[in-house]
């Protein structure tokens, strides 16, 4: 398997997936650096190898994760949520693509739809970090700090971050690429 990846057979799934995520971690660096035309071509290549790896592999739940997440970054939010439906579909337990629709969620401020996905990853994964911290973001914003806290001491739990600082997931559970 990895043989094939490394090989990046152009007709290989798997190789394409792997270019796509290349490509999309560099758009994602080039958006954070303001480079609007190097960021516009590399998320363009993500798509085309994204696409083409559906093509090779229609069923494959990480493929359309991506896609959802690339589609997110781009503020092409129906597509996004539509591709990450569609990674659910192949794979009910993938826990990223209900991550990726609770920060949609989130950033629509509909959060009861974000409490209900953050349930659903912690359904699957009861010591998920991004769910916990996301589940206890949820809860400071309702004010129900008793569970916010809960929440918290558990991220704290199971993620030690260096000292004298939380982890990471603590100070945002939302996914960035």
């Amino acid at each position: 398997e990895l043989t094939d990846i490394l090989e990046l057979d152009a007709t290989n799934a798997k190789a394409l997936l792997l270019q796509g995520r290349m490509y999309a971690a560099q758009a994602a660096q080039a958006q954070r650096e303001n480079d609007e035309p190097l960021m516009n071509s590399k998320f363009e290549a993500a798509l085309v190898a994204i696409r083409e790896s559906l093509t090779q592999d229609p069923d494959s739940s990480e493929a359309y994760l991506v896609l959802g997440q690339i589609l997110m970054m781009q503020e092409n939010i129906e597509e996004a949520k539509e591709a990450l439906e569609n990674a659910i579909a192949a794979d009910s337990e993938n826990v990223d693509a209900y991550l990726t629709l609770a920060t949609i969620a989130f950033r629509q401020q509909d959060i009861a739809e974000a409490e209900t996905l953050y349930q659903k990853v912690l359904e699957i994964d009861p010591e998920s970090l991004k769910g916990l911290a996301g589940s206890a973001e949820l809860y400071v914003l309702r004010t129900n700090y008793a569970e916010a806290i809960e929440a918290a001491s558990k991220v704290l739990e199971l993620a030690p971050g260096t000292e004298g600082s939380p982890p990471r997931e603590l100070i945002s559970a939302h996914f960035t690429l």
